[in-house]
């Protein structure tokens, strides 16, 4: 083998090993944070359209402490929805039609809350419910 290829295949694994070790120092501390948190994310979809989300507002349910992750699509042609968590999110987050937003939040202490839609209210709110006994 001349000098040059060995070279070459030196500098192959080299590269191959600074990978493979960036690699692992980018995932593992990305893996581990969810592990150490213990906790699993819950994900809801609600869909926007006929000027209500989903099938009439549904009541969603959680636990206190319960990761929730809504995902919030708007099929309603032409037009803009807009969400609200008033006492979880207070942000209005605006969603265009055939878009979806996602709102990440922990579960409060026990308790009714609700979610609308500002521009739409009242055909466009429902009840989350918090308590523990679910």
């Amino acid at each position: 083998m001349s000098l040059k290829m060995k070279r070459r295949l030196i500098g192959g694994v080299g590269m191959t090993v600074i990978l493979t070790l960036f690699g692992a120092v980018v995932v593992v501390p990305i893996w581990s944070q969810s592990a150490v948190a213990g906790k699993e994310i819950r994900e809801i979809v609600l869909e926007a359209r006929d000027l209500a989300f989903g099938d009439a507002n549904p009541t969603l349910s959680f636990k206190p402490g319960e990761r929730v992750r809504l995902i919030v699509r708007n099929t309603d042609i032409g037009v803009l929805h807009s969400i609200r968590l008033p006492g979880i999110d207070d942000t209005v987050r605006h969603i265009p039609w055939n878009e979806e937003i996602t709102i990440e939040f922990t579960a409060p202490e026990e308790g009714v809350f609700e979610y609308i839609c500002p521009q739409h209210a009242p055909k466009m709110q429902g009840r989350i419910r918090i308590e523990e006994a679910l």
